[in-house]
């Protein structure tokens, strides 16, 4: 009467436990592996790509970082302040209005110059005016920008080019007012 029949969960009786079939076999392993290998390799061809640009740009706005610095240290500490180039070298170095001076190296790649190509306008934004370009990519009068303690400064514009690895190239325009703009070259029109 209430005697039920057990199911046999084993169908052969030399087994104790039963086989869990769980996992990936080798080869769904090995192609998820190989899908990795191909997304990390254009990961890496594109980053190389764009390491010469992110450099231009970085040092680009590491020199217009330590310009507005260099104009806004003039004006509150009442001490003109400079910034002297050294092609040559590749570096330039910002002279406080405190006894400290900073010397900041660019990167290998990177170069005071403009590369070929390049509309040779005053300002990034362009006047119209046209000019033979510094063989040195600095237009300050004997390399270096001066700011005053009333915020002025003296005009010129520090090109940076990345070339001949990419040709790029930024321009760093400061005008008599002081004011500091950034821009690149796009192949056909400054931006």
């Amino acid at each position: 009467m209430g005697l039920k029949k057990r199911r046999r969960l084993f169908p052969n009786s030399e087994q104790q436990h039963p086989i869990l079939m769980a996992g990936f076999s080798l080869v769904e392993v090995m192609m998820v592996l190989s899908v990795i290998g191909v997304l990390i390799g254009v990961g890496v061809v594109n980053f190389m790509e764009r390491s010469p640009y992110n450099q231009i740009q970085e040092a680009g706005q590491r020199l217009v970082s330590d310009l507005r610095w260099t104009r806004q240290a003039a004006i509150s500490r009442g001490v003109d302040a400079t910034i002297t180039f050294e092609t040559s070298e590749g570096e330039y170095t910002v002279l406080g209005p405190t006894t400290d001076t900073t010397t900041v190296t660019l990167p290998s790649s990177i170069h005071f110059n403009l590369s070929e190509g390049v509309d040779h306008q005053t300002n990034c934004k362009g006047d119209g005016s046209t000019w033979t370009p510094p063989s040195d990519g600095i237009t300050f009068s004997g390399n270096q920008v001066t700011f005053r303690t009333n915020g002025l400064g003296s005009a010129g514009t520090v090109y940076l080019t990345n070339a001949p690895l990419r040709n790029e190239t930024v321009a760093i325009t400061v005008n008599v007012a002081g004011r500091i703009q950034l821009c690149k070259w796009n192949g056909t029109i400054w931006e």
